[in-house]
């Protein structure tokens, strides 16, 4: 992208060179926020940048997504982690929201509705790391 600021740019060239990835920059009309970046996964050559046409500067939105990917390559590879639904994902989580706990009957009535909305990410969502993170991963697969 021309409009980017140097820093910026010097920001993305450390995500290609850390993941030896390039990336690639896709004008999305119907983005409801300004910048997203999509992860090279499962083979994929190249990240997706996807943004929004706006008059608002990208600088900051792109940087930030930038650092989501810095931040997991800052590990080992056999300490990354990459968080992504899975159709069993949802059962998961499900089992853990009951396991050691005693839910309260709103909790229980709830469930229903928890399992109807399983595995339900949405694009836009920002990339989630491992590091520092409180929980053990429900749904993760180790990233090359």
């Amino acid at each position: 992208m021309k409009n980017l600021r140097a820093v910026t740019k010097g920001i993305l060239n450390r995500v290609e060179e850390q993941t030896g990835k390039t990336i690639q920059f896709m004008r999305d009309e119907n983005l409801k926020v300004l910048a997203t970046l999509q992860m090279a996964r499962n083979g994929a050559a190249f990240h997706v940048l996807r943004y929004s046409p706006s008059d608002e500067p990208l600088d900051y939105m792109v940087a930030f997504q930038a650092g989501y990917v810095l931040r997991l390559f800052e590990n080992e590879p056999s300490k990354r982690f990459d968080f992504s639904p899975e159709p069993l994902a949802g059962k998961q989580v499900e089992t853990l929201l009951a396991v050691g706990q005693a839910l309260s009957p709103t909790d229980k009535k709830a469930m229903p509705d928890f399992r109807s909305n399983r595995g339900r990410v949405g694009a836009d969502d920002a990339a989630l790391t491992a590091r520092r993170h409180a929980h053990r991963p429900v749904d993760c697969r180790r990233v090359p």
